[in-house]
């Protein structure tokens, strides 16, 4: 296993290792999935690995070792002919490092034996580094589809959030009682007119818009009209000649709200 160490104290790892430990060769780099130092990063997913029974082998990037390192999780650490913790000894090398089990599926880490021939050091080195960076841009291609969902959800609850102030800067129908209203077509958009009465008492003319979002109503379970809406209204007793509210009350409405 690879061991690091670190003379600076650094903020503990945010990584959710729970969420990565599924069997994947996985490459972080510090300052963009974590912030800790690269050792306490590893002991932290050895820790991890201990508490949910897994085994983990950790690799330091040979080429920026201080910010970027390789971790891989597995069913067990086993040695060279020892069986899968299944019982099961038909085992497979699909790795370097990893052995498969037949029998259960398990992928199992081979533990370090004797340093090999200088040789046969420098050819696994460069087989491993490409086995490992073909896994790891199928992994960086996942975490930018993820950062892109992300951006996705944060549009839409800005979207929503846009929505919810729009409606809450409209006066809504909810102020007024005993309203009188028609339905008619304003600027090519449904509107309903129509009269009633505001909090203090007083008759009012109304003109209530409905508010559209990409060209469709926006609903709103809590409008008596089930839309989102805009009040307009007109003080009846700024203009006492020309409007007539015994007349106005004795017309055929569409919609009475109490």
């Amino acid at each position: 296993m690879a061991r690091f160490s670190s003379s600076a104290p650094s903020p503990p790892p945010t990584v959710d290792w729970r969420r990565l430990a599924d069997g994947r060769p996985r490459r972080l780099k510090r300052g963009r999935h974590f912030d800790a130092e690269v050792s306490d990063l590893v002991e932290d997913a050895h820790r991890v690995a201990r508490e949910l029974g897994l085994a983990v082998r950790t690799y330091a990037d040979k080429r920026d070792p201080d910010k970027y390192v390789w971790f891989q999780f597995a069913r067990a650490e086993i040695g060279r002919g020892e069986p899968c913790p299944c019982g099961g000894t038909r085992l497979r090398r699909v790795h370097l490092h990893f052995l498969a089990c037949d029998d259960c599926g398990a992928r199992l880490i081979l533990r370090d034996s004797a340093a090999p021939p200088r040789e046969q050091q420098v050819e696994e080195t460069l087989l491993e580094e490409a086995l490992l960076a073909e896994e790891a841009a199928a992994f960086e291609e996942a975490l930018t589809e993820e950062a892109r969902a992300n951006e996705r959800r944060d549009h839409e609850r800005r979207e929503a959030r846009r929505i919810a102030r729009k409606v809450a800067r409209s006066a809504s129908l909810s102020t007024y009682r005993d309203v009188h209203l028609s339905k008619q077509e304003v600027a090519g958009l449904d509107a309903y007119v129509g009269f009633g009465v505001d909090p203090i008492g007083r008759d009012v003319l109304l003109v209530v818009s409905v508010l559209h979002e990409n060209g469709a109503p926006i609903p709103d379970p809590a409008s008596p009209l089930g839309y989102a809406h805009r009040v307009e209204r007109w003080p009846v007793w700024r203009f006492p000649d020309a409007v007539d509210t015994a007349a106005l009350r004795s017309r055929d409405w569409e919609i009475h709200l109490p």
